[in-house]
């Protein structure tokens, strides 16, 4: 679990190994209630390569759900990886929303405020520390302590960054290429009316 860009993406890749998979934004793609995802989940077990011993999911939307999840899941174990909120809204913005920007800075704040209520037996982990080999390793250990470490693989890993094809998840919301790019220039639109008028600097004391 965790805001909008703190690395959902990342782990899920990160996560899926030989003899696991995990995946990413169940909720938009496959499912709306926990019932719905463990029955995604138990569909998937039956298609997955033999040898998967681990399902698991990596994906912002599950702390509105964290109850749920946990009713529908009682032997799973819960991880939050916990970034500043402005930071994540701000990398949201940058990275290009699909949804109003006031629609998402509210949602983010809902979601953060409800990560806050999360139990003690959930594990967590600063953003910033997923570059940590330390801490990545910690929280793989809580995790899924039966698959070891692979250092080489965090080595290339740490090294890039994993992030949404912004159209594809737009039309996965309903929402067209074209509603996006207008949505985007609106955005700047709209900054641009907001910015202060720039005020000349005074000069020789004046």
């Amino acid at each position: 679990m965790g805001l909008p860009r703190s690395r959902t993406a990342w782990l899920a890749n990160w996560f899926t190994t030989g003899t696991s998979f995990c995946l990413h934004d169940v909720w938009h793609r496959h499912a709306t209630t926990a019932k719905g995802v463990k029955a995604y989940l138990r569909k998937l077990g039956h298609e997955a390569p033999s040898g998967t011993t681990h399902l698991g999911l990596s994906d912002s939307c599950s702390g509105h759900y964290f109850d749920e999840l946990e009713a529908e899941f009682p032997a799973a174990r819960f991880a939050l990886v916990e970034r500043d909120l402005n930071d994540a809204i701000e990398a949201a913005c940058k990275l290009g929303i699909v949804i109003p920007k006031e629609d998402l800075i509210e949602r983010m704040a809902n979601l953060h405020l409800e990560h806050r209520y999360l139990p003690e037996g959930v594990h967590r982990i600063g953003f910033e520390e997923l570059g940590d080999r330390a801490r990545l390793a910690a929280l793989q250990q809580f995790l899924v302590p039966e698959i070891p470490f692979n250092f080489r693989r965090f080595a290339l890993l740490d090294e890039m960054r994993v992030i949404i094809h912004e159209e594809k998840y737009a039309l996965r919301l309903n929402i067209t290429p074209a509603q996006v790019r207008e949505r985007e220039r609106s955005e700047r639109a709209r900054a641009r009316k907001e910015k202060p008028p720039t005020t000349p600097l005074n000069r020789g004391g004046q």
